[in-house]
């Protein structure tokens, strides 16, 4: 699926390849499971991108 580019999306000085994910959670799940959800969706992006060794 190609990237769309929304300016406004897109801080200044950014290129084509950052990329920005909003995550909505909502109320119920304790912050813990809130917390390992979002450590999941980053380690799977990480290795679907091949960042896997990258720190940030």
């Amino acid at each position: 699926m190609p990237k769309i580019r929304i300016d406004i999306l897109f801080p200044p000085g950014k290129t084509d390849n950052y990329t920005s994910i909003e995550m909505l959670m909502f109320p119920g799940r304790s912050r813990e499971a809130k917390r390992r959800i979002c450590e999941l969706i980053t380690k799977n992006l990480k290795s679907a991108w091949g960042l896997m060794n990258r720190t940030s």
